[in-house]
């Protein structure tokens, strides 16, 4: 079976040479090594609240909204900005283009961003009371994509970190509108209310969850799919993505 992948492998990279989306040089990833160091994680205080914009540290929610009722994440880690160039193009070739392989170099430096913080004994990252969980996507939307862009990157931090993945104790039950295409922070909120649910609570106890998703924007999905977390037993909810919209 690994030699017929292989072959297939081969056979489809001749036919279709796969191309670095920064550089557009040929090679075997589609960042390449050299574009790949090119990198820069941001390691400064310099980050705004997902919720209301105010300047924030590394956590990414600010005190005010922290403390409201509303908010049902303790803090959320983006390492990078949507609006940077590489970082869109590897999102939207991810997610609209269908180009799976880009989940490696993603978690590598969703890997490294942890790592980072932990040395700087800013998060924890011990396997004990921790679950990866992926947010999950409409059966209707996986039927059409064919994957699960979050499931991929929390499957490979998961074989790094040997945090367990769990990716059916919650479900989206609602197809609803997709987000990128509601301005109104109001309407995001109303549109996936209520559209996540939970199958097996008895694992969510006294355990800590890093709520895996490619790109955060207004907060709206990660935070809804937090309470749902949290009301079935959930301590403690970190939102962890590849990028801040």
């Amino acid at each position: 079976m690994v030699f017929l992948n292989n072959l297939s492998k081969f056979f489809l990279d001749l036919i279709f040479p796969i191309k670095c989306i920064s550089c557009q040089n040929f090679c075997d990833e589609y960042i390449c090594q050299k574009c790949h160091s090119q990198i820069k994680i941001e390691m400064s205080d310099n980050y705004s609240c997902i919720f209301c914009d105010s300047r924030t540290p590394y956590t990414q929610i600010c005190l005010s909204c922290l403390k409201k009722k509303s908010c049902h994440l303790d803090l959320c880690l983006s390492p990078f900005k949507y609006s940077d160039p590489l970082t869109r193009k590897m999102i939207e070739s991810y997610k609209y283009k269908f180009v799976k392989d880009i989940s490696k170099s993603i978690a590598e430096l969703l890997i490294e961003y942890l790592k980072e913080l932990e040395l700087k004994g800013l998060v924890e990252i011990s396997p004990k009371n921790k679950i990866l969980i992926p947010i999950p996507l409409h059966p209707k939307r996986l039927r059409w994509r064919g994957f699960n862009q979050a499931e991929l990157m929390s499957e490979l931090i998961s074989q790094n970190l040997g945090i367990k993945t769990n990716n059916s104790i919650i479900k989206r039950v609602r197809n609803s509108n997709p987000q990128a295409k509601i301005q109104d922070k109001g309407e995001r909120s109303q549109n996936i209310k209520n559209i996540f649910e939970i199958s097996s609570p008895d694992i969510l106890k006294d355990a800590t969850v890093l709520l895996i998703d490619d790109v955060i924007t207004s907060g709206a999905t990660i935070n809804e799919c937090a309470k749902a977390l949290k009301k079935a037993g959930a301590t403690k909810i970190i939102g962890l993505s590849f990028a801040r919209g």
